[in-house]
């Protein structure tokens, strides 16, 4: 239809041909106002459809990813159901022919290097390959529904838990395991990639780095929340702050990986360089995007910390992790590494993250390990024996003696992904 223009000038002398005129130029206003609100009600639905088409293909996305962590974690059971086999069958082997032990073993872990290369992490492309796409999505996303299919991927996918891989240990003392020269190459070759990947803590976007808005987590309970994928919005400030030093030496890390029989991956919080006097949601986001993790403490002239197989799904609920254990790598300033398993009747009591913006920040174990701030609110670390076995030690985490429960200032910890390589 015509758009309707005024007159440039009304004839004041001709009376009726002039409102005549204006009268048609008022028809066709009203004419094009409705087909104009028709047009807007019809572009209204139709991103109303695809908000409802938005929500159901991230819901859609979702099942498939569930799906493919099923797949993924059916493949490394039996891979290392395999592994299981074959360290069985070597080991009844060498029970009959002690003569051929050192080659036994060794074609033992040929068979289990090439078992465990093929673990996966996940089915589906990495996330660079899947950007393109990701931005076609928000696009298509009004702001109630917006995701951030780049910012909130690292967060809401779900990673795989992949069955620990057992090591030889058992023949030898669980609380005194060194690691091997190969533990120790293998980190020297991967330091230099591992100190790049780390100029940024959590992932390359700089979204991720910053604070979670409260209303970016799901109330589950008074003090209980969950990430909420469609709630993230994009994190403001900070981003080029969260460069920090690695705490953990390469000798260090391949003793971890000695204990654990699992790589200490990228760091991904470190305190020091985002204090805060209460449980924090960029602590909680770090936590909950780990599938495995370690936490290493550092007090006065001490460094221990913990290592957790389990995925920590949700805040405020202890997490149950029967492989867990914590460890210590320096004791009142003295050089000294040793692990101590978890007792099986408190694995329940494995690991637990306050809620955010609560004095507390994790417990380890029953008081074993705990960080939280005082009514002073200053961070401190209280440590006791309790949930984890010591092997007859009269000292707990810290090196004092387990009379009392210790009580001592925070100087910093640091998060780091536990992996399997």
């Amino acid at each position: 239809m015509e758009k309707p223009t005024l007159p440039p000038i009304i004839d004041t002398t001709n009376y009726e041909e002039s409102v005549t005129h204006l009268q048609t130029v008022l028809h066709k206003e009203k004419e094009c106002e409705k087909t104009c609100v028709a047009y807007l009600k019809s572009i209204n639905k139709f991103f109303a459809t695809l908000d409802d088409l938005s929500i159901l293909l991230n819901q859609t996305k979702q099942k498939c990813e569930g799906d493919g962590d099923l797949l993924v974690n059916i493949r490394n059971k039996v891979l290392q159901n395999l592994v299981e086999l074959e360290k069985s069958r070597c080991d009844n082997e060498l029970k009959i022919n002690s003569f051929r032990k050192s080659q036994i073993q060794e074609d033992f872990f040929q068979i289990e290097s090439s078992l465990t290369s093929k673990m996966k992490t996940s089915i589906f492309p990495s996330s660079s390959q899947l950007s393109k796409s990701d931005e076609r999505i928000s696009i298509l996303q009004t702001n109630e529904f917006s995701t951030h299919p780049e910012n909130s991927k690292n967060i809401t996918k779900r990673e795989t838990s992949k069955p620990h891989k057992k090591s030889e240990k058992a023949k030898a003392d669980a609380h005194d395991i060194s690691p091997t020269k190969k533990d120790i190459e293998k980190y020297s070759k991967t330091a230099k990639s591992e100190s790049e990947d780390k100029s940024t803590i959590l992932e390359d976007d700089e979204g991720d780095l910053l604070e979670m808005e409260t209303s970016g987590f799901k109330r589950l309970s008074n003090d209980t929340y969950t990430v909420n994928p469609f709630a993230l919005d994009s994190l403001t400030e900070n981003a080029q702050s969260m460069t920090s030093d690695d705490m953990l030496t390469i000798e260090e890390k391949a003793q971890i990986f000695a204990w654990s029989g699992r790589s200490v991956g990228k760091m991904v919080y470190d305190y020091d360089k985002t204090p805060s006097r209460v449980c924090s949601s960029l602590f909680i986001k770090a936590i909950l995007g780990c599938n495995g993790l370690v936490v290493v403490v550092s007090v006065e002239d001490s460094v221990f910390g913990v290592c957790l197989y389990e995925k920590v799904l949700r805040t405020s609920t202890n997490v149950d992790d029967p492989k867990s254990f914590v460890f210590t790598l320096h004791e009142n300033g003295i050089d000294k590494r040793k692990k101590f398993l978890i007792k099986k009747e408190n694995s329940k009591h494995a690991f637990y993250i306050g809620a955010i913006n609560s004095m507390a920040f994790f417990n380890v174990g029953k008081g074993d390990i705990r960080v939280s701030a005082n009514r002073e609110k200053k961070v401190i670390c209280d440590c006791k024996q309790n949930a984890f076995d010591y092997g007859g030690s009269t000292k707990n985490i810290v090196g004092d003696v387990n009379d009392n429960k210790t009580v001592v200032p925070l100087k910093r910890f640091v998060v780091y992904k536990l992996e399997m390589k």
